[in-house]
């Protein structure tokens, strides 16, 4: 027995011996056993390949962790380098890459609702929401009585009435493709909803959902020109999307982009030389955000009027017979204000407005007044019989209207830059409002006690046009209204009771009249003709 003992001692470490050696060469044949010299296999002996790499990267993991980290658990030498908030943007970065990248691959959801800022954010923008539940979309009692169109038309650009308006048409930035507009979910972000957009969206009816086209196709049914749907943003022109119509505007569009968008797509319903065309133009948002951090883009004040006017001299060559509702930029500024309150929206806004932290607030209130002002004296400059351009300033505010002491965060979209879906019916109305009143007297959005309308404004029977600086009131005759049926206009019944109650009558009568009549011709057939009840039902002779 000690015999047997020491011999299978020997052989124990003869083995070892072995495994050592095939260890240092190659290691396992192709079915996984340990391999040795000599024709010897010990089957009964299997490693398994994927326990032994995963201990050897779980040791090397543990090893990387220490050299990194040195007393601060949760952030390397590099990070604790940085101040707090260089790390927290440094973090966002990655996060905004990591959406941008593996949006088609992981469900961004998980990924954004792990930040508490932005839960924070979203919680707290829905309590605002509940404050406008009750707010009316569109306009479901609109009874503007439509005017009565001319045979010889308007006498020129800046005597159009909304009858007039044949064709509607939009250029512009991320705001006017709607982007981000009805975003609720996280993965949906980005998406565009052109067809609610304020100023060329056309989806719904105007007693459901305001927009200026919804507004002037209740006075011109056979409207043409405004953009319906959603899609996902894409940041290049594309042309050839039906759904866009004739909202050419490109979300991350900045003024130099305005000569791409230039152009309204070829149609056959569109006679260029006949019909009148309201246009849109409003731009200059991320011209305002990105200056003074992009080097390669002279982005001043002169740099812009520049382009715009450029772009109008373009329309008004190209496209006759138009009418150019031209916005100032919106005051990108004012956002700063949701900083204090919603810790969220100053991440985002390092990103998506780096200008917001490299100007302070009177550089930048400074910035917009130069951009707006600039604006002022085009119409002056480009007015004449065919082509009328108008500065309308609804949108300009100095501040973001307040509620309970902190910003209305219901005007703001989920990612806390673009407009809400609110903001746009609000805004629909405020322009169209603006549109229908001379320069000097025009508002804008820094009062919010008379916010959001309740209804849409009506043109003034004195005075019906879309006005520009050359529009005379003065000396026009009063506009003749005619009767527009709302029912099918609004999508609901506005008429009158007394016109509903002589049409009630009317065909109470015609109905009563045919009812007799048909009585008549058929007891007349029945004495002059009797069938025999042999007759088949459907025989010729029946119907002689």
């Amino acid at each position: 027995s000690k015999e047997r003992a020491l011999k299978k001692k020997k052989n124990s470490e003869k083995n070892k011996d072995k495994m050592a050696k095939a260890s240092e060469d190659d290691g396992f044949n192709t079915k996984g056993e340990v391999r040795y010299e000599g024709k010897q296999k010990f089957k009964h002996k299997k490693v398994n390949r994927r326990l032994l790499a995963r201990t050897s990267a779980k040791a090397m993991k543990k090893k990387r962790r220490k050299v990194m980290t040195k007393g601060y658990s949760g952030a390397t030498t590099t990070e604790k380098s940085l101040s707090t908030r260089e790390v927290m943007l440094s973090r966002l970065l990655t996060l905004a890459a990591l959406l941008t990248v593996c949006q088609s691959i992981v469900d961004p959801r998980s990924i954004l609702d792990s930040l508490p800022t932005y839960k924070n954010y979203t919680e707290m923008r829905k309590k605002y929401f509940e404050i406008i539940r009750d707010y009316p979309y569109g306009d479901p009692d609109y009874r503007c009585a439509s005017m009565e169109q001319t045979t010889e038309g308007p006498k020129d650009a800046h005597h159009i009435r909304p009858s007039d308006i044949r064709v509607v048409a939009a250029i512009g930035d991320s705001l006017t493709a709607g982007r981000d507009a009805l975003t609720e979910a996280t993965f949906d972000i980005g998406t565009e909803y052109r067809g609610i957009s304020f100023d060329a969206g056309g989806d719904e009816v105007l007693a459901t959902r305001t927009t200026i086209p919804n507004i002037v196709a209740h006075f011109s049914p056979s409207l043409i020109g405004s953009s319906h749907g959603k899609r996902k943003g894409k940041m290049v022109v594309d042309r050839g999307d039906p759904s866009t119509d004739f909202n050419v505007a490109v979300s991350g569009s900045f003024s130099t982009d305005l000569m791409d968008q230039r152009r309204l797509r070829a149609s056959n319903f569109v006679r260029m030389e006949e019909d009148w065309k309201l246009i849109t133009l409003f731009v200059g948002s991320n011209d305002l955000c990105k200056y003074g951090t992009d080097n390669t883009t002279d982005l001043s004040p002169e740099a812009f009027i520049g382009r715009v006017k450029e772009t109008l001299d373009f329309i008004k060559e190209k496209i006759p017979r138009s009418f150019v509702n031209l916005m100032p930029p919106f005051n990108v500024f004012v956002l700063n204000d949701t900083h204090e309150s919603a810790p969220f929206c100053e991440q985002f806004h390092h990103i998506a407005c780096p200008s917001l932290f490299t100007l302070s607030s009177e550089e930048g209130a400074s910035l917009f007044n130069q951009y707006y002002e600039g604006l002022l004296d085009l119409p002056r400059q480009l007015n004449s019989e065919g082509f009328a351009v108008t500065v309308n300033r609804a949108l300009n505010m100095e501040r973001l209207p307040q509620i309970w002491g902190t910003p209305h965060y219901a005007l703001l979209a989920i990612d806390c830059f673009h407009f809400s879906g609110f903001t746009h019916d609000v805004a629909a109305k405020l322009v169209w409002q603006n549109i229908l009143k001379p320069e000097y007297a025009r508002g804008d959005a820094n009062d919010f006690a008379s916010l959001p309308l309740q209804s849409v404004a009506c043109p003034s029977e004195m005075c019906s046009y879309l006005q520009s600086n050359l529009t005379d009131c003065a000396s026009t005759k009063p506009a003749t209204r005619v009767l527009v049926d709302s029912a099918i206009i609004t999508g609901k019944n506005s008429k009158p009771a007394a016109v509903m109650a002589v049409f009630g009558v009317l065909m109470g009568c015609a109905i009563f009249a045919a009812g007799t009549v048909a009585t008549i011709v058929r007891f007349r057939r029945r004495y002059k003709r009797r069938v025999n009840e042999r007759t088949p039902l459907l025989t010729a002779h029946y119907y002689e």
